[in-house]
């Protein structure tokens, strides 16, 4: 992680750690936002209230029922999950993060690229995560 660190700081940007609990991403949001970490539960609890409040947007990238691991047996089954502290965050909650947030996400990744999920509003401003070995979030400032 010391040379991914390196090449963000070539950049103008700082990793910052955030706690390993299953809550990484809502921490790293928290962070990017000018928060304290410790605030992740009400981040989580937005995004997955705006995952709730609009669901055509979410389901047909869920499945339910089908998965070894996650047996949800309908979107109420996983919000009650997702709502659970120290659930890991997936591409879903990324997706509802910048809609109920009103941000834009950009993911930073070791040797992949990063990418941005925009948001609809143009004008909102920008929260930076990187993303690591396909389970943890850290903030990036």
């Amino acid at each position: 992680m010391a040379n991914f660190a390196r090449s963000l700081r070539l950049s103008g940007l700082k990793l910052f750690e955030v706690e390993r609990d299953g809550n990484c991403f809502f921490r790293a949001i928290a962070t990017g936002l000018g928060e304290h970490q410790g605030c992740h539960a009400s981040y989580r609890e937005r995004v997955v209230s705006h995952m709730e409040a609009h669901p055509d947007d979410y389901t047909p990238f869920l499945t339910f029922g089908e998965g070894d691991e996650e047996d949800d047996a309908d979107f109420e089954q996983y919000l009650s999950r997702m709502r659970r502290d120290g659930e890991w965050a997936g591409q879903p909650e990324l997706l509802a993060a910048v809609q109920a947030l009103r941000v834009h996400l950009v993911v930073y990744q070791e040797e992949r690229p990063s990418y941005r999920i925009e948001c609809a509003d143009k004008a909102a401003g920008c929260v930076r995560v990187s993303y690591h070995d396909g389970e943890h979030y850290n903030a990036v400032l």
